[in-house]
């Protein structure tokens, strides 16, 4: 009698440290995957904040470049009406050679 309510003791005992163990490894396996995600989530927000500044930097250099070659181009333009008007006047006759 003492040994079959020892045994049921101890078979109970057994069945709640299953349990347990059981338990714990889904709370670890939660856990853990609650870990991956913000892992993830911390791994997305890192890319997408360097993938932004690297934007950010690639159109400044755009624009850099951009008004870097309007401002050559306009210099290069207004530096060619410059010179192309007094050929003008001279092939028109109203200017002398002193120009050239």
């Amino acid at each position: 009698m003492v040994v079959m309510v020892v045994l049921v003791v101890i078979m109970l005992l057994m069945d709640i440290m299953v349990v347990m163990v059981i338990v714990v490894v889904m709370m670890v396996m939660v856990i853990v995957s609650l870990l991956m995600v913000v892992m993830i989530v911390m791994v997305m927000v890192v890319l997408v904040t360097v993938v932004v500044v690297l934007l950010k930097k690639v159109l400044m250099v755009a624009v850099l470049v951009v008004v870097m070659f309007s401002g050559y181009f306009r210099r290069k333009t207004v530096i060619f009406t410059v010179q192309s008007v007094p050929r003008m006047l001279m092939r028109a006759g109203l200017c002398g050679d002193y120009y050239f």
